[in-house]
């Protein structure tokens, strides 16, 4: 059905339509229209935008704001709660867990592999 049909029309209707018609239009509109509009209205229009308005307001109105919210209430909760909470879990529950078993555990056998790659790196070195 495709071949009979749908493939005729494609080929003889809508390829030739697309490439004699639709696409000469279209790449004039864009280089004639919308291109030029482009270059010569919106970016103009949103460079002074971007120096007169947004960056203004960032710079006298939002930043000032983050940076206050930042040094007067992120900032003093991290050092006056978050910090010293994390610090006394980590004295009194961590380091007392996860010490022994670094020690007795994980420093040996990352010790006794750096000893053996060290002992094959030097092997190879003097071989080859």
């Amino acid at each position: 059905m495709y071949n009979k049909v749908a493939k005729p029309i494609y080929n003889n209707v809508v390829k030739p339509v697309y490439n004699k018609v639709i696409k000469p239009v279209v790449k004039w509109g864009y280089s004639n229209i919308v291109k030029p509009v482009y270059n010569k209205v919106i970016k103009p229009v949103a460079k002074w935008e971007y120096n007169n308005i947004v960056k203004p307001v960032y710079n006298k109105v939002i930043k000032p704001v983050v940076k206050w919210g930042y040094n007067n209430t992120v900032k003093p909760v991290y050092n006056k709660v978050i910090k010293p909470v994390a610090k006394w879990g980590y004295n009194n529950v961590v380091k007392p867990f996860v010490e022994p078993i670094y020690n007795k555990v994980i420093k040996p056998a990352s010790n006794w592999i750096s000893d053996k790659y060290n002992k094959a790196k030097n092997w190879f070195k003097k071989w080859f």
